[in-house]
């Protein structure tokens, strides 16, 4: 399954939401591995209202042709009410993004569970 991390940084995730990280990392993951598979600049645009759509829809775009299922995120802002209905929401406590690699591996069910919900439930990441 792929999914996208949000970073400023390519090691931590960026503690502010999700759609303001300055890169979104794409993971192929399973039970046993995850692999990097590309870095993506953010390029969508500047947000005109606080939880813009159209910077919401910019960067579902941009995950959706790369076929990522899940975003893995420290914070998610209030478009996660829109990106629930398209990406498996993951949240977590593990800023170490390598470390929360890890432990999503335990929890990679949870995701793939969700996948086929019309609006996915969130999954935690301790």
């Amino acid at each position: 399954m792929k999914i996208a991390c949000g970073s400023n940084d390519l090691k931590n995730f960026t503690k502010e939401h999700f759609g303001d990280s300055k890169y979104f990392l794409i993971y192929n993951i399973d039970r046993d591995n995850y692999k990097l598979l590309e870095k993506i600049e953010n390029t969508s645009p500047k947000e005109e209202l606080h939880s813009d759509p159209k910077k919401a829809k910019s960067i579902a775009t941009t995950l959706n042709s790369r076929n990522v299922k899940a975003i893995f995120a420290y914070v998610i802002g209030p478009n996660i009410i829109r990106i629930r209905k398209k990406f498996v929401p993951i949240i977590s406590r593990i800023s170490d993004m390598t470390k929360a690699l890890d432990k999503l591996k335990e929890h990679i069910e949870d995701v793939e569970g969700e996948l086929n919900n019309e609006i996915k439930n969130i999954v935690y990441i301790e």
